[in-house]
């Protein structure tokens, strides 16, 4: 990555990774990147190839003509998405998978990330002082981020999963105890619905979907999201 960060949020979109805000010595981050999927490493030799062809064949070597051609033969059998990168790394050498994306609007550290219908939600976290309920969404088509709806309370560290169309939030903290609490948002209505809590509080936990059933993992139930 571009940056050494902790406390930053992650959610996975159409193969691809995105990493939001976090905090370092300086404090809490507001900038986001993604990871593209490493598939595209072993076109990178093609790229290579064709890159020291078309140099070769400025030069009118017949043999290095055909090699540009069958190169471009084999480029073009490629899915589009494998060709957008090999080009990529022909205009740049020093490739690699990170890619930043707009910064979001406000500094975040120990949020949470879920991807809902082509978009990345993030949400809560601090500014390095006080945990908030503030809530943004990442449109990838726009690549522009937006305001949504406010969590009904202020928590950092609290973990999210999707399920059924909806954003589920669990656990977290303020300054004091952990929470059991959990919040769904409703894209249809726009809104954040309090849902029954978790049997533990927990801030610092992990959760997945599994066969329709969501499962919240370890976390403690005492402590802070350290910012920065």
């Amino acid at each position: 990555m571009s940056s050494k960060r902790t406390w930053s949020c992650v959610t996975a979109l159409d193969d691809r990774l995105f990493v939001m805000g976090g905090s370092d010595e300086n404090g809490t981050k507001k900038c986001s990147e993604t990871y593209e999927r490493p598939d595209f490493y072993k076109f990178l030799v093609l790229a290579e190839k064709l890159q020291k062809c078309v140099g070769n064949a400025t030069r009118a070597n017949k043999e290095d003509d055909e090699g540009v051609k069958m190169l471009w033969k084999r480029l073009a059998a490629l899915p589009w998405n494998i060709v957008v990168h090999v080009v990529r790394f022909m205009k740049r050498p020093t490739w690699s998978p990170w890619e930043s994306i707009p910064d979001m609007t406000t500094h975040r550290s120990g949020a949470c990330a879920a991807a809902l219908d082509g978009k990345v939600i993030v949400m809560r976290g601090h500014d390095g002082y006080v945990a908030f309920s503030l809530c943004g969404m990442y449109d990838t088509v726009q690549r522009q981020w937006f305001a949504i709806s406010n969590m009904t309370t202020e928590r950092c560290g609290a973990c999210a999963v999707t399920l059924d169309g909806k954003v589920i939030v669990m656990g977290g903290t303020t300054e004091g105890p952990s929470s059991s609490s959990c919040e769904e948002y409703d894209t249809v209505q726009r809104q954040w619905f309090a849902i029954s809590n978790m049997t533990t509080e927990r801030v610092g936990a992990c959760s997945a979907m599994l066969d329709g059933k969501v499962i919240v993992m370890r976390g403690t139930t005492h402590g802070v999201c350290d910012g920065g």
